[in-house]
């Protein structure tokens, strides 16, 4: 008998608490106390990025390295820029410039610039680029619907907690 009482009263006391507070109230803290649901946001916001990254494959890329310089009888450099324009041959232009600087002649000093242009082409009509944007995109919207559909899971079983809670005060108050 004393454990019904004691379970009628937190149960009355958790109803009263219910009643104290608006649904969105509830809801939010549930959410923002949910461990399943914060793992379920980072997984989503870990795939937006995913999503992202392979999106900025596509854009310029700048790379600038030197050789090894070998500093014994003469000083030799020999720095290169690449450059891959985002189109759909994938364009490189690189530019390299060997110098050399003669210790004992110092009026000896020697470079031979050279540009190198590659790109591909592609004539077998694939667009590579708009299956790429395709599959983003479709990765995209699945992220998306699961996270949602997380979000929707979690709201209708707290809305069927606080159902339970209040047909079991409903019972209570019956008896």
């Amino acid at each position: 008998m004393k454990k019904i009482v004691f379970t009628a009263m937190i149960l009355f006391l958790a109803v009263m608490g219910i009643f104290a507070s608006n649904y969105s109230d509830i809801i939010k803290s549930a959410k923002e106390n949910n461990i399943s649901l914060k793992n379920a946001e980072i997984s989503y916001l870990n795939s937006k990025l995913t999503i992202e990254k392979s999106e900025l494959e596509d854009e310029l890329q700048i790379t600038v390295s030197v050789k090894e310089a070998q500093i014994l009888q003469n000083l030799d450099v020999t720095p290169t820029v690449k450059i891959v324009l985002p189109n759909d041959g994938s364009t490189t232009i690189t530019v390299t410039v060997p110098t050399t600087l003669d210790y004992e002649d110092t009026s000896r000093y020697s470079f031979s610039p050279t540009l190198t242009v590659d790109h591909n082409f592609d004539l077998s009509g694939f667009d590579k680029d708009v299956l790429t944007a395709l599959s983003n995109s479709k990765a995209a919207l699945e992220n998306e619907y699961t996270y949602q559909n997380a979000l929707l899971s979690f709201e209708k079983t707290c809305i069927s907690t606080i159902k339970t809670i209040v047909n079991l005060e409903k019972d209570i108050e019956n008896q």
